[in-house]
């Protein structure tokens, strides 16, 4: 009797003994590698992949210490069924359980892209290929999704002039319709900062705006002119005369003749067939040529009040001009400005 109460409290002390082994096993192959460490490691999971090899190479980049561990807490939990494709940036202080959540979360690695202002549909689907965010041709085709355009009331062929240039921040490989739905929702939550009445236009009367505000863009060096140059085509289109802005022939030239951006400027160019010719059509062109800034949003629909009706560049470097009401007036400016261009 007395032998089998030994046998039974060996048994349990067994037992006691292996579950506390188990839970400091437990507990140290959880634990972080380095809880100091202030070391973040991108690790990409690839569409396909196993637990097993994701635990696998999460060993390997030393951000956990077993992998063995978390396959058998896969096997438990079936975590492999919810891990989400992605690049993240993993913290080296974390947990293997953490880390398996953060993947669960797809709390991805995001990507910082740059869009300048002024650049076209075709060059920010560019961008975002090259960056790795979204692929160039599903971005253009969602940039012309006519149930997109139709839901902002945008009566166009594409959102050219509504994608809004500023710094963003996606994951890798993020749908491209995501990412012109996102980029137009800030367009219009920067419009309302601008022009807080805006929704009180009309339609056409924003597009046209949005048309002008994407000329000025590729126009005006110093923001402080901006205004004033909105103020001369307003002027120009009031007298019924043609716009002649140099940038609508450069965007003939570069996105409809897919040229190199030219130099300068020659005398046959201005003379090319193009609805976008805004020397041979008088008003404005068909379409936006640009996506515009806050700067030339401002302009356009907050311009200046200016009997001007032209403007040439006083400096080149800085990027300033010589606004006048009379063409005597500008072309004087104009050949000022020759000399002192063959001055120097």
């Amino acid at each position: 009797m007395k032998s089998i109460r030994i046998i039974a409290v060996t048994i349990f002390l067994l037992i006691i003994i292996s579950a506390g082994t188990l839970v400091a096993l437990s507990y140290y192959f959880n634990n972080s590698t380095d809880e100091m460490s202030e070391e973040v490691i991108v690790f990409p999971v690839e569409k396909g992949a196993s637990f097993n090899g994701i635990a696998s190479d999460l060993e390997e980049s030393g951000l956990i210490r077993s992998a063995l561990f978390l396959k058998i807490f896969n096997k438990i939990t079936g975590s492999d069924k919810l891990i989400k494709t992605g690049s993240y940036n993993i913290d080296k202080k974390l947990t293997s359980l953490q880390i398996v959540n953060q993947l669960v979360e797809g709390k991805q690695k995001l990507l910082s892209v740059v869009i300048p202002e002024g650049i076209t549909t075709r060059q920010i689907a560019e961008i975002f290929e090259n960056a790795g965010v979204a692929d160039g041709d599903s971005f253009v085709r969602a940039a012309g999704d006519g149930s997109l355009l139709s839901s902002y009331g945008i009566h166009a062929d594409t959102l050219e002039g509504f994608l809004f240039p500023d710094t963003y921040s996606f994951q890798q490989n993020f749908p491209a319709e995501k990412v012109v739905e996102h980029m137009v929702s800030v367009f219009f939550s920067k419009l309302e900062t601008v022009y807080s009445d805006y929704s009180m236009l009309t339609n056409n009367q924003i597009y046209e705006k949005i048309i002008l505000s994407s000329i000025i863009e590729k126009e005006y060096r110093v923001p402080e002119e901006a205004s004033k140059m909105a103020s001369v085509f307003y002027n120009r289109i009031d007298q019924g005369w043609p716009l002649q802005s140099c940038a609508t022939i450069v965007y003939v030239l570069t996105e409809e003749q897919l040229k190199e951006h030219p130099d300068r400027i020659l005398f046959s160019d201005l003379e090319i067939d193009s609805e976008f010719n805004t020397y041979q059509n008088k008003g404005l062109p068909p379409a936006p040529i640009s996506n515009p800034g806050v700067v030339a949003l401002d302009a356009v629909f907050n311009p200046a009040q200016t009997d001007y009706m032209f403007f040439v560049v006083e400096d080149i470097n800085i990027g300033t001009h010589t606004f006048t009401k009379r063409l005597s007036d500008h072309n004087q400016a104009r050949a000022d400005y020759i000399n002192n261009f063959r001055s120097k």
